[in-house]
């Protein structure tokens, strides 16, 4: 009876954005040292650690067994949100973009892009912050959440939305790509807590409930009725316990980045 409902399915669209993010990177990375102008070999080592972080996330068992475990739904947020997404914005991104892109078109088109208000605005710490927020309050709103358990669009854009967020905040706290927020004593820690403080009151959100809150408990055996409530509380349990630890280990090795930064930079 469960059989259907269990299923790998090759996850094309993430391999194919995977797939043209690295190659493009890797093509900057070509073009930046043919211009006299390499990328720091940590910064590339993260960036593609990244990549192979969302491909264990979409193309294994954690995938598959997502839209009937809200336990491995939790697992792969928590892979996406403070693992990939720390990883890449430590990649450098954009600073490589600049590097990359041949003068003219850096000066005419990227440039004006990275340098405008709306760009600053939006990689802002308290906006990225406030997005990543919106974002985690959303996924738990039944309707999107029931949406999203599958292998469709819903599914797609509910990761990409945390993915991009995730990738705001740590890299407006990494502070390795331009525009470079001096984030410091008190803000970083600030945030850091602020970041805890989501992760927490999302998980005892869950964890409360005395009833399962999305559509795996109408699923039939052994995913379904009792079970879902049991994979729930665990899901709420691995986000409280390994989300807050994953919070504070993607906030010391960006600490640490940031500190190479200033150092490399003369900023220190």
């Amino acid at each position: 009876m469960a059989a259907p409902l269990v299923h790998y399915a090759f996850a094309l669209d993430w391999t194919i954005v995977i797939g043209i993010v690295g190659l493009a990177y890797g093509l900057g990375l070509w073009s930046a040292a043919r211009a006299g102008h390499p990328h720091p070999r940590a910064q590339v080592v993260a960036f593609y650690a990244s990549l192979a972080v969302l491909l264990v996330s979409f193309l294994t068992p954690v995938d598959a067994y997502d839209n009937v475990s809200f336990f491995d739904h939790m697992a792969q947020h928590l892979l996406l949100a403070f693992v990939a997404a720390p990883l890449f914005a430590l990649g450098g991104p954009i600073s490589l973009a600049l590097k990359a892109t041949p003068p003219r078109w850096r000066s005419r088109w990227l440039a004006p892009v990275v340098d405008s208000k709306g760009f600053e605005a939006i990689t802002h710490p308290v906006t990225a912050a406030a997005s990543f927020f919106l974002v985690q309050a959303g996924i738990l709103v039944r309707p999107l959440f029931n949406d999203a358990v599958n292998t469709g669009l819903p599914h797609f854009t509910q990761h990409a939305l945390l993915m991009a967020t995730s990738f705001l905040v740590w890299r407006s706290m990494a502070g390795v790509d331009p525009p470079r927020h001096r984030v410091r004593f008190p803000l970083r820690p600030t945030l850091t807590v602020v970041l805890l403080a989501v992760v927490s009151a999302v998980a005892l959100f869950v964890l409360v409930a005395d009833v399962p809150l999305y559509r795996y408990a109408t699923f039939p055996p052994p995913w379904g009725g009792h079970a879902a409530l049991l994979s729930q509380r665990r899901g709420a349990w691995l986000l409280l316990a390994g989300g807050d630890c994953l919070v504070l280990a993607a906030a010391f090795l960006v600490h640490r980045a940031t500190l190479r930064v200033r150092v490399v930079t003369g900023e220190a």
